[in-house]
């Protein structure tokens, strides 16, 4: 089943947002978020229980228009234990996917455990999460969290590109403007859970996660050991009197 884009941020999927893409007017999209079941309930891991009373984890997943869990990436943790319990159970849960004027899509969307002795509460605080994983300041009580990109050794290099396919259809029709992805490469140098931050076009949108799903980096490093890094990844689309050109700016 066709979708707007194939990996569509919360943030971007709602109404106000939407209606920043060319063609669409505020207030004639409807949308409906991800709904996630929970089947089982995380619980207070036995090993953090001597040392803590309390833990949190941030976990980046991708669920695809089939409401199926395509990827799942740990962004945080204050405790290793508490970032394995919560993977375990969001592996179990099921999904009923995120719909676009009623038309199933693909979302990525971070999940927030705040784990205590208590209980343990999950939210989708996505604000939240990007503040807290990516403060330096707020990131020191964490044993695990992404860097920025002036944190490491140096930019990374992409290793393998590949460029936007720009149908000579949407040239002629002078479908032209910039899209920002998002997204974060691991320790392995792949990118993972690309998203859009900003797109003048939901169809250019399409193209430029295409592309960027498929580049792999040089491993990103601090203080020479691997790590996981933030990224973003500007394509601008030219049609350039119908020789359909694809400009792409280095990794910020």
């Amino acid at each position: 089943m066709k979708t707007y884009t194939k990996f569509l941020s919360v943030i971007a999927m709602s109404v106000g947002a939407l209606g920043c893409f060319a063609g669409v007017e505020p207030g004639t999209i409807t949308h409906k978020s991800l709904q996630i079941i929970r089947t089982v309930e995380p619980v207070f891991p036995d090993r953090a229980t001597p040392v803590t009373s309390t833990g949190r984890t941030v976990i980046a997943i991708n669920v695809n228009s089939e409401g199926q869990l395509v990827d799942s990436l740990v962004l945080s943790y204050t405790r290793k234990e508490f970032a394995d319990e919560a993977m375990r159970v969001l592996k179990q849960w099921k999904y009923i996917p995120a719909s676009l004027d009623g038309k199933p899509i693909s979302v990525v969307t971070e999940l927030d455990f705040q784990f205590q002795a208590t209980g343990v509460v999950v939210s989708l605080s996505i604000m939240d999460s990007f503040e807290h994983v990516l403060n330096p300041l707020l990131r020191e009580k964490y044993e695990f969290a992404p860097c920025g990109l002036k944190e490491i050794d140096r930019i990374p290099m992409p290793i393998n590109v590949i460029s936007p396919r720009y149908p000579l259809a949407l040239a002629k029709k002078g479908v032209q403007g910039e899209v920002v992805v998002v997204f974060y490469i691991d320790e392995q140098g792949r990118v993972r859970m690309p998203s859009i931050q900003d797109a003048s076009n939901m169809d250019l949108a399409d193209l430029a996660l295409e592309a960027i799903s498929q580049w792999r980096f040089e491993p990103p490093t601090r203080h020479g050991e691997p790590v996981l890094v933030r990224a973003s990844q500007t394509f601008r689309f030219n049609p350039n009197a119908g020789a359909p050109v694809v400009e792409a700016k280095p990794p910020m």
